[in-house]
């Protein structure tokens, strides 16, 4: 294309674009309402635009409400505090500028409701109250009495039995009981139905008395279900029945007189009595109910402190706040109820529904978080049986598992003697799940108990009407962060079991055979795998999270590739050293606890990272050697080990003698437990090996398991010396023979220069052959 042609194409885009533009502009110029005009007004401008211009002006008005509450929100807090409380205060002078009447307004309220000077005539009132009230109880009787007989099996139940079996039990009772409060209902509902017509006014007071009775009902079938006063068998709290009966009876009462409060308060409500009555009347329900309670914990503070201090060390702080427990419960009755009064007060009948639901989500918490506390503890009790360990429970009812203690015997490396029996190594290699499951159950309950409370609190900002967008993406997020740890971390338990498993395998193998006292090589392989698997899992973890999080990786990713390059690039030697250090245990070069040579560095292998290992040497020094600079490596701990001592003896001396004396030491040695677990075979004598100038050099071997050899040198020379000279038998050592002429007498001073000059060559001697032996 030439240049002529790109300039044309360029100014015909030029034109157009302007074109545009100008479209836009015109197609914007929309004529503008003035604010103070009147409908005529507004009617004529708006018949004199076109379509595109009433849609234009409509998309600007919508755009002007959407950002009016931006507008309000850009006003003072203080300000905003200022017209909050204004509003409280406002509310609470309505609420209770005239309570003084209250004594004889609400009374007056209900006797008009049940008197017939209300809007409801007294005689359909009491008919249908009376009526339905007989029913209610006569079908319950009946249905009680047909299903004594499967209650009496139910609750014939053994104290032993186990937490989940009674549960199961009381759910077969709790679902007779609702199944007989559901059948009273449908009879209640069709007689209902029956007697009154749909425009009948006492129906809506009926009905209030009908969902009074349901919750009375209800409370007890909750009641029964967790105190289970007739039942000890079934019941699993640490309750006597004496105080199980007491509570439940007091539930009793205090739903009978929660529901004789919401009555009167429907009542109040349904003869369209002013909004304070009605409130004020649910306030006062409220506050018999606290006390009510509240008289209940102080009644049984004694036994709730002697349950709570059970199996608990005494100045712990479990026994301590067990002590006050009951004035910590009732101040946080009475202040639940103040917020509940200030909630209940600001913001109408609107929040009677909500507040409920509020102070109903502590029991659900407690109860439902129980319930996965006690499936947490009895899964894991079934996985520790099904693995092979014996778990134990806690005061706390927790599992443990049985620890099994082995004592072993351990010296220095030079006489290390590790030797394991086969059911010592099944023991430690069945409790091998068990620590690891205990610390997975106590992650899953911390995870249940934050996620049943998210779960909880967006439900109430949903009752409460708050806007829970950003709430549950953020719940989502957390579900999902939360569900990506615990996976990783089932995954890295399982890896870890394996792992140890398999160490323990090999470990169990060669203490079978009676190999290296080292580690095994497999076990060093493992170990650095696993450390690399925890490391992979902690970075992909961890960006996971952070996507979770709404971070965008793609930047981290892109880095971390040209992090990675660098590294690569610029770390050849660390490279190479982690490259070697593989190869080296994969040709099990060397193991933990092997006592090895490397060059001009030797001691025992401490410890191997991934790119050096670390030699400590029998004086303590201690050597650090990448796995890139070794070039060979003796291993001085692979198998067994032989000894050969050599030994000195005049030429005169009996071979055979000696031979016999080496039995006796190998004998004697043998007879010392310990010292036979070292030696793999029989001490024996060699015989001569050489006839050199000061005598017969002999020698005796012996072979030990690595590391042995050194003990058993120690007893053979002890040994030895001392039967030698039992038996008259000397080591040779080097002499100087000076022969002096026949009838040549020596003075003083001669037979002392020849004494020096034997004693030099003697020396020089011994230094050449010391300096032949190294």
């Amino acid at each position: 294309m030439s240049i002529r042609n790109q300039i044309l194409i360029a100014f015909v885009l030029i034109f157009f674009g302007c074109l545009l533009v100008n479209v836009s502009r015109a197609a914007d110029a929309v004529p503008q309402i003035p604010a103070d005009a009147t409908s005529e007004q507004v009617d004529a401008i708006l018949a004199g635009m076109s379509d595109e211009q009433v849609r234009a002006l409509l998309l600007e008005e919508l755009r002007k409400e959407a950002l009016a509450p931006a507008a309000t929100q850009e006003k003072n807090l203080a300000q905003v505090f200022s017209a909050k409380l204004a509003r409280v205060h406002e509310r609470f002078d309505y609420l209770f500028g005239d309570a003084a009447q209250a004594a004889e307004d609400i009374p007056d309220v209900v006797f008009k409701a049940v008197s017939g000077r209300g809007k409801v005539p007294l005689i359909d009132l009491a008919k249908g109250i009376v009526l339905l009230s007989l029913i209610w109880i006569g079908v319950r009787m009946f249905y009680r009495r047909k299903t004594r007989n499967l209650r009496n099996i139910i609750e014939t139940t053994p104290k032993e039995w186990g937490f989940f079996r009674k549960v199961l039990r009381l759910c077969m009772r709790a679902s007779i009981d609702l199944f007989g409060i559901v059948l009273s209902s449908v009879v209640i509902l069709g007689v209902y139905l029956f007697l009154y017509e749909q425009s009948s006014e006492a129906k809506p007071i009926i009905l209030s008395w009908f969902i009074t009775v349901l919750l009375v009902d209800f409370v007890g079938l909750v009641a029964r279900f967790v105190l289970v006063p007739k039942a000890e068998g079934l019941r699993y709290l640490p309750l006597s029945n004496e105080t199980a009966m007491t509570v439940y009876q007091w539930v009793l009462w205090i739903s009978r007189i929660a529901a004789l409060g919401l009555l009167i308060s429907f009542l109040i409500l349904l003869q369209g009595e002013a909004e304070r009555w009605y409130l004020l009347s649910l306030a006062v329900t409220s506050f018999i109910v606290v006390c009510g309670i509240s008289l209940l914990v102080v009644w049984e503070a004694r036994n709730g402190t002697a349950a709570l201090r059970k199996n608990t060390q005494i100045g712990s702080l479990r026994y301590q706040v067990a002590g006050i427990w009951h004035v910590m419960l009732v101040t946080l009755l009475f202040f639940g109820w103040l917020c509940w009064l200030v909630v209940l007060m600001v913001r109408g009948s609107g929040a009677v529904i909500p507040a409920v639901a509020t102070i109903l989500s502590v029991p659900v918490y407690c109860i439902v978080n129980w319930l996965a506390q006690q499936l947490v503890d009895c899964m894991s009790g079934v996985a520790l049986k099904t693995g092979g360990c014996q778990p134990i429970e806690t005061s706390e009812g927790q599992f443990e598992e049985a620890k099994v203690e082995s004592e072993q015997e351990t010296t220095t490396v030079n006489t290390e003697a590790v030797e394991h029996t086969q059911d010592s190594s099944d023991q430690v290699v069945q409790s091998l799940p068990a620590t690891t499951a205990l610390r997975f159950c106590n992650f899953l309950k911390v995870s249940f108990r934050v996620g049943i409370f998210l779960l909880i609190f967006m439900g109430l900002l949903n009752i409460w009407g708050v806007p829970v967008r950003v709430g549950l993406d953020t719940a989502g997020s957390f579900i999902g962060i939360l569900f990506t740890i615990v996976v990783a971390y089932i995954l890295w338990a399982l890896i870890s079991v394996a792992i140890e498993r398999k160490i323990d395998a090999y470990h169990a193998k060669d203490n079978e055979s009676g190999g290296s006292a080292g580690g095994d090589r497999f076990a060093t392989l493992l170990q650095l795998f696993r450390k690399f698997l925890f490391g992979f899992l902690v970075v992909v973890v961890s960006l996971i999270i952070l996507s979770s999080l709404g971070i965008d990786i793609t930047p981290l990713l892109a880095g971390a590739s040209v992090f990675g390059l660098a590294i690569g690039f610029g770390a050849q030697t660390l490279v190479k050293d982690i490259i070697s250090g593989i190869f080296f245990l994969m040709d099990d070069a060397f193991r933990v606890n092997d006592y090895i040579q490397v060059g001009n560095s030797m001691g025992t292998v401490e410890e191997i990272s991934i790119r050096a290992l670390k030699l400590r040497h029998h004086r303590g020094s201690l050597f650090t050697i990448p796995f890139g600079t070794i070039n060979f490596v003796t291993n001085m701990s692979r198998g067994f080990a032989i000894m050969k001592l050599e030994y000195l003896v005049p030429f005169d001396t009996d071979v055979n003698k000696i031979k016999k004396i080496i039995k006796r030491i190998n004998k004697e040695v043998r007879e010392d437990p310990d010292l036979d677990a070292l030696l793999l075979d029989d001490i024996k004598s060699q015989g001569v090996k050489a006839i050199e100038q000061y005598g017969l050099r002999m020698r005796v071997k012996f072979m030990t398991k690595p590391g042995g050899q050194w003990s058993i040198r120690k007893i053979v020379y002890t040994k030895m010396r001392q039967i030698f000279k039992e038996e008259g038998i000397e080591f040779a050592r080097p002499t100087v023979a000076v022969h002096v002429p026949k009838g040549e007498q020596l003075t003083p001073e001669q037979q002392q220069e020849l004494s020096a000059a034997a004693q030099n060559m003697a020396d020089d001697d011994a230094a050449a052959q010391a300096k032949g032996t190294k």
